[in-house]
């Protein structure tokens, strides 16, 4: 058995001599292939990283969005329900409004009534002034004539008074002249 032995032996060697070749051959691609999908690993991980980053920016601008889009939310529904009450508080100022306008245009025309009984009066009150400065001028010139009058009375009886002194020395002086020539006579 030796022979064939090693015939089977060479045959095998052969085979493992032919096996080791192709498989070197078989490494070498798989080598490559193995480098090749690292190489694309590492790309796909890098693109993973950036997307990761990308999903965490857009999940946070996403919350941020959401969160102002439910403060907006709540503005709105806090304006609306504001809005609501706000009509309602023109309602009823419309309602007091037409129910006042009545009472308003009657005071207005209160008012313009009022209005005319004054200026009324106050013509009537200018009419007056008016009156009362005509019949104070007539007092005034009543007063002066009477004041002329007076002033004239009073140089009268002056002037009597100056005459009644000079008649009594008149008198007097012509007693001295009778008594002197009384005297004289004698």
């Amino acid at each position: 058995m030796g022979p064939a032995l090693s015939g089977d032996l060479q045959s095998r060697l052969r085979k493992l001599q032919e096996l080791s070749s192709t498989d070197k051959d078989v490494i070498e691609a798989l080598q490559k292939k193995i480098n090749f999908q690292k190489s694309e690993y590492e790309s796909l991980s890098s693109k993973y990283q950036g997307l990761l980053r990308n999903y965490e920016g857009v999940a946070s601008f996403a919350a941020n969005d959401k969160a102002e889009f439910n403060k907006l939310r709540g503005g709105r529904e806090s304006a609306e329900k504001e809005a609501a009450e706000l009509k309602k508080q023109v309602v009823v100022l419309e309602s007091q409004n037409n129910e006042m306008r009545p009472q308003l245009e009657s005071m207005a025309l209160q008012i313009n009534d009022w209005k005319n009984k004054n200026d009324a009066k106050v013509r009537e009150i200018e009419k007056l002034k008016e009156e009362l400065k005509r019949k104070e001028k007539g007092f005034e010139d009543k007063l002066n004539i009477a004041n002329c009058k007076s002033h004239a009375h009073m140089m009268v009886i002056a002037s009597n008074k100056q005459l009644n002194d000079a008649n009594a020395k008149l008198k007097a002086d012509l007693k001295k002249v009778s008594d002197e020539l009384a005297e004289l006579k004698k």
